[in-house]
């Protein structure tokens, strides 16, 4: 079973609703949010290097995107 499967299986489970849940709220966090939103937008930044001009216009929207759900949550979070 790889881990995507697992996911799956973990996600459509009981403990689906309750995991989701935890997760969202996590995303509210400062101190989660931050990281994992540079972490997504480095990942993007070097997808967005190697690949042809549509792909890469693709990336750029994708991180403008990221980037605007990222600040219309900071200006509704607590800070943690």
């Amino acid at each position: 079973m790889d881990a995507m499967q697992l996911g799956e299986k973990l996600l459509n489970g009981p403990l689906g609703s309750p995991l989701l849940s935890m997760g969202n709220r996590l995303l509210y966090l400062n101190a989660v949010r931050k990281p994992l939103v540079s972490v997504v937008d480095r990942r993007l930044q070097t997808y967005q290097a190697r690949r042809a001009p549509l792909a890469r216009q693709h990336a750029l929207i994708a991180r403008a995107v990221l980037h605007t759900l990222d600040q219309l949550i900071a200006r509704r979070t607590w800070r943690a």
